[in-house]
């Protein structure tokens, strides 16, 4: 997963992505259709935005603006991390622009630099000024280098919030089953289908085959510092 926007520098040492510490936020932001220029885009890896196949715009205008709004993600981050190969393809044609449905991921963030509103505030002299902070008082900036977030960290949730197993997972469960019809889960995503239902069906798929699954109950508000992450090695087979 690799940071879009470009938030301002300083207040995380590498590039910025902002992540609330609120399931319930969490919750509140993916109930809403899909930001649809997050929808041009067809993978993490692609630098500029794409085109939908009935977009008849002058193809120079759409580069100028994808050149504005991201041409600082493959610059940003540590010198020492090794940078992800980014798509740099212009005007490809798009295949999300129909989805209809989000997803709530949680980030495994242990051993990785959060910095949370109120310690930027307390900490960090220019917080004011170029350390710029998200105004959410729940919202927290995450450091991601070019390399991204690893697919290990992240964990999808299931309809309801309670249950999530990792995208990893979800992807090789879906790439190995035998069912065509769940393999093509993601094309009818794309396609527009209001499909939730598959993807519970596959996390309790995925759960039952003993992968590794965080479940958190419905009679409280989750936090993250309230999280016990499961186990990797106890799941293993």
């Amino acid at each position: 997963m690799l940071p879009r926007y470009n938030h301002k520098p300083y207040a995380t040492t590498q590039k910025a992505m902002s992540v609330t510490v609120s399931l319930k936020a969490a919750k509140m932001y993916g109930g809403d259709e899909p930001d649809p220029e997050h929808l041009l885009y067809n993978s993490q890896t692609n630098k500029y935005p794409g085109k939908q196949p009935d977009d008849a715009s002058d193809d120079s205008d759409a580069s100028d603006v994808s050149t504005t709004s991201n041409s600082h993600i493959a610059s940003s981050g540590s010198d020492s991390d090794s940078s992800l190969q980014l798509d740099l393809e212009r005007n490809y044609e798009t295949t999300r622009h129909k989805q209809q449905i989000q997803f709530v991921y949680a980030i495994d963030s242990r051993n990785m630099e959060l910095v949370l509103g109120e310690e930027n505030h307390a900490f960090n002299r220019a917080a004011n000024g170029p350390n710029w902070f998200p105004e959410d008082d729940l919202e927290a900036l995450l450091s991601v280098s070019r390399r991204g977030i690893s697919a290990d960290r992240i964990w999808v949730f299931d309809s309801n919030h309670q249950k999530a197993v990792r995208v990893k997972d979800l992807q090789d469960h879906a790439d190995d089953t035998d069912d065509a019809y769940a393999r093509r889960v993601e094309e009818r995503t794309h396609s527009g289908a209001n499909n939730e239902d598959e993807y519970d069906r596959l996390i309790a798929e995925v759960a039952a085959a003993g992968k590794p699954v965080l479940l958190l109950s419905s009679d409280k508000e989750w936090f993250a510092n309230d999280i016990v992450w499961p186990s990797l090695a106890e799941n293993q087979h």
